[in-house]
């Protein structure tokens, strides 16, 4: 019942916040693009990388969002287009292990004694194996990997990461 409701609740402020973003005056839409083929956008790199991503022009972050996620919302494209020009980098070793998945971890997952998921990325054998072996710590917890999805789950296969949560969400 409680995830029923969580999940409603979450539609509807999706939805609302969509239509409220799909219904920007002119001057604030964006503006159709000739974009290069291919932009580089890193999250890692000299200090210059960030520092020549967030001068791009929008237009153009965008372009590149269409093309290299085309199942993704234009409101999701947006988003992460504004995200490329905000974003400076990691400015610490923590940071950096904390944004590439090496952040050492240790026995913090033993510690979460709730019901838990972990959603993940479609990986290669090894790498699902090497989840798989730190998720298996928590003691109500459980680990599921989006088969064909990337980074964004929501986004590449939201039929199956909604599928995954509305089943875990049952069983509280």
């Amino acid at each position: 019942m409680i995830g029923r409701i969580l999940i409603r609740s979450l539609g509807h402020l999706l939805k609302t916040s969509f239509l409220r973003l799909t219904h920007l005056p002119a001057s604030t839409q964006v503006r159709p693009s000739i974009a290069p083929d291919r932009l580089s956008v890193n999250m890692v790199g000299s200090p210059e990388t960030p520092v020549a991503q967030n001068n791009y022009r929008f237009e153009d972050l965008v372009a590149t969002g269409r093309r290299q996620f085309p199942k993704w919302d234009s409101v999701d494209v947006y988003y992460w287009a504004l995200s490329k020009k905000q974003y400076h980098g990691p400015y610490t070793s923590e940071a950096w292990q904390a944004m590439s998945g090496t952040m050492r971890i240790e026995n913090a997952l033993a510690k979460i004694l709730a019901p838990a998921i972990i959603l993940k990325a479609d990986a290669l054998p090894e790498v699902r194996k090497t989840n798989e072996d730190a998720a298996r710590v928590m003691p109500k917890g459980k680990l599921v990997h989006i088969d064909g999805a990337g980074h964004n789950l929501h986004h590449d296969q939201l039929a199956r990461t909604v599928e995954v949560l509305q089943s875990f969400l049952s069983t509280l």
